[in-house]
């Protein structure tokens, strides 16, 4: 893979080239310095705002998005940030129509950094609302929730895609929120170095709720990449997440109704 510090003197020019339609065909979507669809997107949309949600904005189990409903940014109606890139031409082989790609671009598609050397670090985030991860909702029989629930949070992930591979220094993270301490605990991450196809497949990942600390109204989870902050660079994709009860009081058993 060329060597990222090589990506600053390529910019400009691959920018000049492809600008009008760099998204169009998956083999012109190299590095660039920032992302033209989401500029022409706020340009088209000036009014375009990402409504915050509040303490009371609060969404019921199950939690679900494969990113098919919308384009550019996140849905409001289960995220809070839009810093993410919603869209279908950077992934390959997708499991849905849309995914959330992580990159080094911010919200406006500029980079995070505007330095011309390779800065590392945090990059792109996306939080999910306040989840109510106590009360069960009336329309599951009410009560609260207990760890024999399996709550479980899925979702798949792939790096590069038609983009750019992320390196072995750069990652993937997951984060639990504690409304109680109002602090944030990683729960889960990966290393950017691609092997074993990961640059074409999506793999799944699930995690379980262990630990009745996080059965709070009030709960959140986000995902955030580190990698460099430069430009549209060390591509992760995300599809197809889910938090849900995974065990079926009516059943007995564990719930496989919303696998893939």
């Amino acid at each position: 893979m060329m060597n990222k510090q090589l990506y600053s003197l390529i910019f400009l020019f691959a920018a000049m080239l492809c600008v009008t339609d760099v998204f169009s065909q998956h083999e012109r979507l190299v590095p660039l310095r920032n992302n033209p669809v989401i500029q022409k997107y706020l340009t088209d949309h000036p009014a375009s705002s990402f409504r915050m949600a509040n303490l009371t904005d609060t969404v019921d189990l199950p939690f679900i998005d494969d990113f098919s409903t919308t384009t550019v940014y996140p849905s409001t109606d289960l995220w809070t940030d839009n810093y993410v890139y919603i869209n279908s031409t950077f992934p390959r082989n997708p499991l849905t129509i849309g995914v959330a790609t992580f990159d080094g671009l911010n919200a406006e598609g500029n980079p995070y950094d505007n330095s011309a050397s390779t800065i590392q670090g945090g990059c792109d985030t996306l939080t999910s609302k306040y989840i109510r991860l106590l009360t069960r909702p009336s329309s599951q029989g009410g009560g609260v929730y207990s760890l024999s629930d399996s709550i479980t949070l899925s979702f798949y992930w792939q790096k590069k895609g038609w983009g750019d591979g992320p390196d072995s220094g750069d990652s993937l993270v997951l984060d639990f929120y504690n409304p109680s301490t109002n602090q944030w605990s990683r729960q889960w991450f990966l290393r950017g170095l691609i092997s074993g196809g990961q640059d074409t497949i999506f793999t799944n990942v699930q995690v379980r709720v262990t630990n009745a600390v996080w059965l709070q109204d009030g709960f959140r989870f986000r995902f955030r990449n580190y990698g460099s902050r430069t430009g549209s660079l060390d591509h992760w994709h995300i599809d197809y997440i889910r938090m849900y009860r995974a065990y079926n009081q009516f059943t007995g058993q564990m719930d496989t109704v919303l696998s893939m």
